[in-house]
């Protein structure tokens, strides 16, 4: 049972059907789904609580592993602000709240008048229209289109399967898959770590979890995997993506499979997660064509 603040909990995998029942659509930010809560927390510590009907999480920034505070809720927002601020300070940490959803704060929130508040544009969810990655028509999408036609034409006899997580022969074709992209982009292993980790801590459970897993084959050898899930009735989640990096249009192709897999269930969006202001990352997602974004906060003392 997650407990009530000041009381704090490790993150187990127990939690999962409570952390979803609080959640509820703020699980459609990346941060705050159970899935990716579970498998990025690489160093086993992040820790959960309740404080007036919202969750509260202690992370790890993604870049620097420095720990902070946020929370996703409607409740009595600006004391649970203050609350978990004046928490932070006691631990010594730096007083502010990160990757807090913009939908915890209304535009007409008093919020504004008593905290400084300001985009948290490094770790703004990438949201991608499935139906329009189905289609790829127009303009707008017609670089990719091109891409995945140029991939499908030079390797017409590629296979797109559904993967078994839980086969231990396909779990050692994705780490195959991942040192060859990791070798292929001239990544060192302190690079990739942090992924690998989730990798592991996903693959280890992933019985548990709702997951959609297609793998693109190229004479019997895996050279392509996305692992997605459906967050909310409309809304998945882009968990991992790995392609040997020697095929051209393969991402593209990726995104197509995956999204025309996520129409039959009545899906309508693709959360690709953030780009933690790594530029190669940002210019990657950009080209993807995103159509709206799912912005989150950073929130301080005025002054």
């Amino acid at each position: 049972m997650i407990p009530l603040f000041p009381d704090f909990a490790k993150l187990e995998l127990d939690h999962r059907d409570e952390v979803i029942a609080v959640t509820g659509d703020y699980s459609l930010y990346s941060d705050y789904n159970f899935t990716s809560l579970w498998c990025y927390n690489v160093e086993d510590d992040i820790v959960i609580s309740r404080l007036r009907d919202n969750l509260v999480v202690r992370f790890r920034d993604y870049v620097t592993g420095e720990p902070f505070y946020s929370f996703c809720g409607g409740n009595d927002v600006p004391s649970t602000i203050e609350t978990l601020l004046s928490h932070a300070q006691k631990e010594e940490l730096t007083p502010v709240l990160k990757l807090v959803p913009e939908m915890n704060i209304p535009s007409h929130s008093d919020v504004y008048a008593h905290f400084h508040v300001e985009d948290d544009e490094e770790n703004s969810d990438y949201i991608l229209s499935v139906d329009d990655f189905c289609e790829l028509q127009g303009n707008k999408y017609r670089n990719i289109r091109w891409l995945v036609g140029k991939f499908m034409g030079d390797h017409p006899n590629y296979e797109s399967v559904t993967l078994d997580l839980s086969d231990p022969s396909v779990q050692t074709q994705i780490y195959d898959l991942f040192y060859k992209w990791e070798k292929g982009r001239d990544k060192q292993r302190e690079e990739t770590q942090h992924e690998l980790v989730a990798i592991e801590r996903l693959l280890s459970c992933c019985h548990i979890f709702d997951l959609l897993a297609l793998g693109v084959y190229l004479e019997k050898e895996l050279i392509g995997l996305s692992i997605s899930e459906l967050a909310t009735k409309k809304y998945a989640i882009a968990h991992f993506e790995k392609a040997d990096p020697s095929y051209r249009g393969l991402y593209q192709l990726l995104k197509t499979l995956t999204s025309k897999r996520l129409r039959v269930e009545g899906c309508l969006y693709l959360n690709i997660e953030q780009d933690l202001g790594i530029p190669g990352l940002k210019r990657a997602k950009l080209n993807l064509r995103p159509i709206h974004y799912l912005k989150k906060h950073r929130i301080s003392y005025l002054g």
